[in-house]
């Protein structure tokens, strides 16, 4: 179980406060994934991690907290380091799916897509070859 004693500016998030009760559950091994093992991410998975990234205005202003060529404070990487590690306990690391959604967040954050909806964005996704469509929409 990871120690969160020292984050205490993160408490005032729910998904910060579900982390440990996520963490058991998965049984994840987040230090053992290589991206490289990860099979392809169904498409509808990767649009609803998304949707959920951006009901989380903590999240979206980190993300944006910087230009898109711009570094992000560490504050907000800090912040956004837990929050990865949260989307992976709570959908798994089986997929590339919290990595190709998070990969696209600082685009559509900056106006690059218009929404998780943007057909710009799931051509995107699908191009690279890391995500599949599986014929399903988001949740």
């Amino acid at each position: 179980m990871t120690d969160k004693s020292m984050f205490t500016e993160l408490d005032q998030y729910q998904w910060f406060n579900d982390i440990d009760a996520l963490e058991e559950a998965s049984n994840l091994d987040l230090s053992s994934r290589l991206l490289s093992d990860t099979p392809p991410a169904p498409l509808s998975l990767v649009l609803t991690i998304m949707q959920e990234i951006v009901s989380r205005p903590e999240v979206v202003a980190a993300w944006s907290s910087a230009p898109m060529d711009g570094q992000i404070g560490p504050e907000e990487s800090f912040l956004l380091m837990w929050y990865s590690n949260y989307l992976d306990y709570k959908y798994g690391n089986e997929t590339t799916a919290v990595d190709e959604a998070t990969g696209h967040m600082r685009r559509l954050v900056h106006g690059v897509y218009s929404g998780v909806d943007d057909p710009k964005l799931r051509a995107a996704l699908l191009t690279e070859g890391i995500v599949y469509d599986d014929g399903e929409t988001a949740a």
